[in-house]
C-alpha cells in the first residue's frame, strides 16, 4: 500500500480503488490505546467533455445527429435542452430540421458541455433556396424527391414567414410556390416550411428566397 495523505483531506489524480483509514487515541490506565477505523472506496477521475464533432447523416423523415467527445469521464448527451432529458447514448434521431444545439453533461457533475451544430440541417428533398424571377429557372419551391424514390409520402406543405403567417399550401404533386402572396411577390428572405406525411408525422426546416 502507498500512502497518499496523512491528512484528513486527499487529492486524487488517477482513478482506483482507495482506503480510508482514521485512528481515534485514548488514554486507558496510563496506556494510549489506538481504536482503528478504515473504509474501502473507488475514485473515479472526471472532466469536462470537449465536443470534437458531429456527425450528420440525413433521409427523408429521419435526420441523425452524432456527436462525438473526448476527455475523461462518464456522460450523457440531450439536445436543444440543458435540462434534458438525457440519453446514454450519443446517437439522436429523428432531429428537428434547424439549427441544433448539443449539451454533454458529465454524470459526476464536472460540467456541461455545449455546442451549436453548425450546418443548417435540411431535410432531403427540400430545396435549400429557389429564385423565381421569370427565367425558368428555380422558379418554384417544391419538394424534390430523392434519386431512387418514387413516393413521396407527403400530403401537404405548408410556407410560413418568419412571423409564423401561413403564406402557402402546396400539393407535393403541384408545380410548386411560385413566391407571391394574395397575388403580389413576397421579399427575398428566409421562409420556413412544414410538411406533413401521409403517416402523419411532421418535417420541419427552412429556405430562402433570392430575387
Amino acid at each position: 500500500e502507498t500512502l497518499i495523505s496523512s491528512l484528513a483531506q486527499a487529492t486524487f489524480t488517477e482513478s482506483g480503488d482507495y482506503k480510508y483509514e482514521a485512528y481515534n487515541t485514548i488514554a486507558q490506565s496510563g496506556n494510549s490505546i489506538e481504536c482503528p477505523s478504515s473504509k474501502n472506496f473507488r475514485v473515479e477521475i472526471s472532466e469536462v467533455a470537449i465536443i470534437n464533432s458531429d456527425d450528420i447523416s440525413q433521409n427523408l423523415g429521419d435526420l441523425s445527429v452524432v456527436i462525438n467527445v473526448q476527455g475523461i469521464g462518464d456522460y450523457e448527451f440531450a439536445v436543444n435542452n440543458s435540462d434534458g432529458p438525457y440519453q446514454e447514448s450519443n446517437v439522436f434521431n429523428a432531429v428537428p430540421a434547424g439549427l441544433v444545439t448539443v449539451f454533454v453533461r458529465d454524470k459526476n457533475g464536472c460540467g456541461i458541455t455545449e455546442k451549436t451544430v453548425e450546418q443548417d440541417l435540411t431535410v432531403e428533398g427540400f430545396p435549400k433556396f429557389f429564385t423565381p424571377n421569370g427565367d425558368g429557372v428555380n422558379d418554384f419551391w417544391q419538394f424534390i424527391p430523392p434519386l431512387n424514390t418514387t413516393n413521396t409520402n407527403l400530403n401537404t406543405i405548408f410556407i410560413f414567414d418568419r412571423y409564423g403567417s401561413l403564406l402557402a399550401q402546396i400539393d407535393p404533386s403541384s408545380l410548386g410556390w411560385n413566391g407571391d402572396f394574395n397575388g403580389r411577390p413576397v421579399p427575398a428572405s428566409d421562409y420556413w416550411f412544414r410538411a406533413i406525411t401521409k403517416d402523419s408525422k411532421e418535417l420541419k426546416g427552412h429556405f430562402a428566397l433570392k430575387r
